[in-house]
């Protein structure tokens, strides 16, 4: 059966390939006027890949995850492409001033629900190289950067480049831009893509534009609404004779104009500059595609038990002067193989969280996965998260690096969050049932589950991406930190009735913060390192990064069990 897929699927690649696939024709209609659906600040949700050129392009910057807009462009025929487009803006970290690095930027294409991570149609491409116009100035014009990426993007009914103008002259109707950014002057982004059209345009002639910038911008927006953040980058796009052109890139809003209504805009005739200066590694054709691990690596994992608790890695137990979490340390690369970074689309944009990796039956592979629950209600509207709007990174230690070859996401069939919880109460605790197993190696294995209700006092550690400051940055690496004081039992600290579920861990010199939650506690026990809590909160009256709050393990082993145990029972 498997081969006959395969059959099919190559068939259909040799088909694609065959026939050429012209710039800025969609397999799908267009939906060019607002039908009443939510808005980009005035403007109405796209018909589902009907602008297969639009591009969402993931950026790290030392501050955390931040996104932009960009398309996929071709400058030669064929059926496929390596280049994408996008703003120059969006390539500086605003925090540093600084150019981003290629492996920290990557493009998702064939996307209309970002926050669906199951949506078959996503493809995510890494970014081999990032060529910055060589006279773009922080906010200023010729605000465009060319994206060459890894590996082509074969065309498709879902994704397609958009055509680039043969001209200097622009329409002034029937003419767009889309996006996901904000969809309110207030905040608030949108899961999915939205577009709204652009009926006027200010290209040369008025005193809008400064003599000496009519070249290189133009204004272009409505009175209903435009882009704002997190479209920069994005396309301003025109239909002529039933092809859609990109004349423009989204850059900024001019001072003075309220958001989402006029913006100013990259003049995209501007792009033979860019591309004349470059020698550009044109990427073309069909290309083999092959599976990230061989079915004979599986079978000589799977002939191996790995038992938990016990890293391929040496533990880092110490501070050795690197880079803190609020008073920590840089952990040693997948010393801490248990640990994951959870992914989580909420209605307001992309978080994250921690959880481990655990096992309740031996064997060389698990599909479960440990988190906190107040991780999976999103806090916007108070609702329980969807399954795939979760997804979890095993053998990760950089986050920053979006594709390093150690990282293995996995997407969430199901979650089991605890009966009794309540958002910002004890019962904090989540089980994760993911779709594929993780098959254990040397950068992903489980943690041990406590056997009972003790707990040593020493030798304990919390470890997770969290801010490593007070001020809140995050940290793309993977830091843990000690914590000598822990009151656990009958400590007058914690309120008798909720001793059984919880405990207090911490130090004077640090501890988790913001994007720890989830994560795990863990001691080493007999040289094995088994997690007691789970990161749920900070306490009112304590600092950032001292003391927290954390679910006490031992008391859901059993809900543990019987959770999973349920879980398939039902699937029969």
């Amino acid at each position: 059966m498997m081969r006959f897929v395969f059959l099919v699927y190559f068939i259909n690649s040799l088909k694609l390939a065959s026939t050429e696939i012209k710039c800025g024709m969609p397999a799908y209609p267009v939906r060019e006027s607002d039908y009443n659906s939510n808005r980009i600040i005035g403007g109405w949700e796209a018909r589902p890949h009907s602008l297969p050129w639009q591009l969402y392009v993931l950026l790290r910057y030392k501050t955390g995850l931040t996104t932009c807009g960009g398309t996929i462009i071709q400058l030669n025929p064929g059926n496929s492409t390596n280049l994408a487009l996008t703003s120059a803006h969006c390539m500086v970290d605003q925090s540093t001033l600084k150019k981003v690095k290629p492996e920290n930027a990557s493009v998702i294409a064939g996307a209309h629900n970002i926050a669906d991570l199951t949506e078959r149609t996503h493809e995510q491409y890494d970014v081999k190289s990032i060529i910055i116009h060589q006279n773009f100035k922080n906010g200023q014009v010729h605000d465009i950067a060319l994206l060459i990426l890894q590996s082509p993007i074969l065309y498709s009914t879902k994704t397609r480049p958009i055509c680039l103008p043969d001209g200097d002259e622009i329409p002034e109707q029937k003419c767009w831009i889309a996006g996901w950014g904000y969809t309110r002057a207030t905040g608030g982004s949108s899961h999915v893509l939205l577009m709204i059209s652009t009926p006027m345009v200010f290209y040369s002639g008025p005193t809008l534009i400064a003599e000496n910038f009519k070249k290189y911008i133009f204004l272009a927006g409505s009175k209903d609404g435009g882009a704002y953040q997190g479209d920069s980058g994005g396309p301003f796009f025109c239909k002529i004779n039933n092809v859609y052109v990109q004349y423009g890139i989204v850059a900024h809003r001019p001072i003075g104009f309220p958001p989402g209504s006029l913006s100013t805009y990259v003049r995209l005739s501007t792009i033979d500059e860019l591309t004349e200066e470059n020698k550009l590694p044109i990427i073309g054709g069909l290309h083999d595609i092959y599976s990230e691990i061989s079915s004979q690596q599986i079978s000589k994992l799977a002939s191996t038990e790995i038992k938990c608790g016990m890293p391929a890695y040496p533990v880092r137990e110490s501070d050795y002067n690197s880079n803190r979490i609020i008073g920590g340390w840089e952990a040693r690369p997948h010393s801490l193989p248990w640990q994951l970074y959870v992914l989580l689309g909420y209605k307001a944009g992309i978080a994250a969280c921690g959880g481990t990796i655990i096992q309740l039956n031996p064997g060389n592979s698990t599909n479960l996965a440990l988190t906190s629950a107040h991780c999976m209600v999103d806090q916007s509207t108070l609702k329980k998260l969807k399954p795939e709007n979760v997804s979890v990174i095993a053998g990760a230690h950089n986050v920053g690096v979006i594709r390093q070859k150690t990282h293995k996401k996995y997407n969430v069939k199901s979650i089991i969050i605890h009966e009794n919880f309540e958002n910002g109460g004890v019962h904090d605790i989540a089980l994760l049932i993911l779709q594929s197993p993780i098959f254990y190696s040397r950068t992903t294995r489980p943690i041990c589950l406590p056997d009972g209700d003790k707990m040593r006092k020493k030798e304990c550690w919390v470890a997770g991406w969290g801010c490593a400051t007070k001020a809140g940055d995050s940290c793309p690496v993977l830091l843990m930190v000690s914590t000598p004081k822990i009151f656990y039992g009958n400590d007058t600290l914690i309120a008798e009735s909720f001793r059984k579920y919880i405990f207090l861990a911490g130090s004077e010199d640090g501890g988790p913060y913001r994007g720890d939650s989830g994560g795990p506690l863990f001691c080493k026990i007999n040289n094995v390192y088994v997690q007691y809590g789970i990161v749920s909160y900070r306490p009112s009256g304590f600092s950032p990064g001292s003391f927290s709050v954390f679910t006490r393990l031992s008391t859901y082993f059993n809900w543990l069990k019987i959770s999973a145990l349920k879980y398939d029972n039902d699937q029969f």
